[in-house]
């Protein structure tokens, strides 16, 4: 989480720094310049803790295609946990592969830096555990996540991204329901 913080810290102050060369509006868009580009693409990466049991902590990777306030989105996630209990210890690991809709609400605070978002994602998991000495074992799963956060503009181009979803699995045939809250750094470009 340390690590987080630095990244996050460095990438204000660049973006603090850039958006203080860059006063008043743009002249070819006539905006001003923290604002979301309406059509355009977005990368990603961040930090996703999972709660419940077993609780994760998971790296994202996302990205999207925008128009205006709509963004088709996309999003990897990877992380794992040990569980150790007298004698051994059990290795989960859990990969994510989500696709689903992201709306922006530009408008709808007073400051026009933070732009609050919803998201609805389905897609695929799969989790593996090995247990030490012991068997190994997979399952693939379907999965959703339905949330939303805040996006804070630091200028037209780089904004950091702060979330919290609900986030459901069905591994070996039971469900599991887990919130999930983070952070990241995100990339926009286009017009």
């Amino acid at each position: 989480m340390k690590k987080l913080a630095s990244l996050l810290v460095v990438f204000f102050l660049v973006g603090s720094a850039s958006a203080q060369t860059t006063t008043g509006t743009s002249p070819t868009t006539n905006t001003a310049p923290y604002l979301l580009p309406r059509n355009g693409a977005s990368v990603g990466v961040g930090f996703l803790s999972t709660t419940g049991d077993p609780g994760f902590s998971v790296v994202n990777v996302n990205g999207g295609l925008r128009h205006r306030g709509f963004e088709l989105a996309g999003e990897f996630n990877a992380g794992g946990t040990n569980i150790t209990v007298p004698g051994f210890t059990i290795k989960l690991r859990q990969q994510d592969y989500l696709v689903g809709p992201r709306f922006y609400f530009s408008r709808a605070l007073a400051n026009p830096r933070f732009v609050p978002f919803v998201h609805l994602l389905f897609g695929l998991s799969h989790q593996s555990s090995a247990v030490t000495n012991g068997p190994e074992s997979s399952d693939n799963a379907y999965s959703w996540s339905v949330g939303g956060g805040v996006q804070y503009n630091i200028n037209r181009n780089w904004g950091i991204r702060g979330r919290g979803d609900v986030f459901r699995t069905h591994f070996l045939d039971e469900t599991q329901t887990h919130a999930r809250y983070g952070a990241g750094v995100v990339y926009m470009f286009g017009r």
